[in-house]
C-alpha cells in the first residue's frame, strides 16, 4: 500500500509542478486514486505568482514527505521549479538529525513508533495525526541568505496563526519554536542546500498528537510540556482549518518579503538560537 501511495505521490507532484502559467490566486483541484481502495482523493493546490501551496489530504510516511522536499528542490535548482509551501501530516514516526548525542530518543528500543534519523538540526521529536507538518522549500538566494531571518519569519507565521485562533504565543529567548508560557506549541528547524531551505516546522494541533512525547525528551528540553492548538483555544480545530490560515499567511509573507519584511512580534525576543528539533 506504500508503494502505490508513493506512485499518487509521484504523479501529484509532477502534475504540481507543471502548472505553470495559471492565474495568480487559482485553486486547482488534482485528483488520483488510492489503491487497493480505489477511493477518489482530492489535494487542493493552491496557485500564486509568489507561493504554491501544496496540502496533502492524509498522512504519509516521513520517507515520502521527505521526498516530496527533494524533488521540489531539485527542480528549484535546476530552474524549473517555484517556491511552495508542503502541508500535510505524517504517519507516527519519531525524528532526530544527525548528531552523535541521541540521548533526547532516551531508550529508542522502546519508543513504540520507528526512528527516522534525517538531514536537518536538532535533537529528538514525534510527528503524527493531528499535527500540522509544514515544509517551506524556499529559495534564499532571493530572500538574502538569512537562515536566521528564515527561522525568525516561520517563528512569526505560526504566532500569527495562533492568534487567529485567540491564542497569545510567543517566542522564547534562546529557543527556536513557538510557546504559550512555557508549554511548547510548534517546533522549528531546516536544512539548506546552495541555499534551497528545506524542512520547516511541526504545529500540535490535536490533543492526539501529544501523548508520544511523553516517550522522549522533545527538542532535547528537559521539563518541556508540551501542548496543542485546541488546548490553549479551548475548542476542536481541524488541521486543514489551520493549514488554511498558515497558507494565507505564509503567501503574505512571500509578497512582502522582497519590499517590506514583516517585523516580529514585540511579545518576546526574536533570538533564533539553539534551533531544536521540526520535521
Amino acid at each position: 500500500m506504500r508503494k502505490n501511495r508513493a506512485q499518487n505521490l509521484d504523479w501529484l507532484l509532477q502534475r504540481h509542478l507543471a502548472l505553470i502559467g495559471t492565474r495568480d490566486g487559482h485553486r486547482a483541484l488534482l485528483q488520483f486514486k488510492s489503491k487497493p481502495a480505489l477511493t477518489v482523493q482530492w489535494v487542493a493546490v493552491i496557485v500564486s505568482t509568489v507561493l504554491r501551496i501544496l496540502q496533502v489530504p492524509e498522512p504519509v510516511s516521513y520517507e515520502e514527505g521527505l521526498r516530496l522536499q527533494q524533488e521540489h528542490v531539485e527542480a528549484i535548482l535546476a530552474g524549473k521549479g517555484e517556491d511552495a509551501l508542503i502541508l500535510l501530516e505524517h504517519d507516527p514516526v519519531f525524528t532526530i538529525g544527525r548528531l552523535r548525542d541521541r540521548s533526547s530518543l532516551r531508550d529508542d528500543s522502546k519508543l513504540p513508533y520507528p526512528v527516522f534519523e534525517t538531514n536537518r538540526g536538532g535533537q529528538a521529536t514525534y510527528h503524527g495525526p493531528g499535527q500540522l507538518v509544514g515544509y517551506p522549500i524556499l529559495d534564499l538566494n532571493r530572500r538574502g541568505r538569512d537562515l536566521h531571518e528564515h527561522l525568525r519569519n516561520i517563528e512569526e507565521i505560526l504566532i500569527r496563526a495562533c492568534a487567529d485562533f485567540g491564542v497569545n504565543a510567543v517566542r522564547r529567548e534562546g529557543l527556536t519554536g513557538v510557546w504559550v508560557e512555557d508549554r511548547k506549541l510548534a517546533s522549528i528547524g531546516v536544512g539548506v542546500r546552495k541555499w534551497i531551505a528545506m524542512h520547516g516546522f511541526a504545529l500540535n494541533i490535536t490533543r492526539d498528537c501529544l501523548p508520544p512525547f511523553f516517550a522522549i525528551t522533545p527538542c532535547g528540553l528537559d521539563g518541556v510540556t508540551m501542548s496543542c492548538l485546541e488546548v490553549e483555544a479551548g475548542r476542536a480545530i481541524p488541521v486543514m482549518e489551520a493549514a488554511a490560515v498558515i497558507g494565507r499567511l505564509f503567501q503574505s509573507l512571500s509578497r512582502k518579503c522582497s519590499s517590506n519584511p514583516w517585523q516580529p512580534s514585540s511579545t518576546m525576543s526574536a533570538t533564533c538560537s539553539n534551533p531544536c528539533a521540526p520535521p
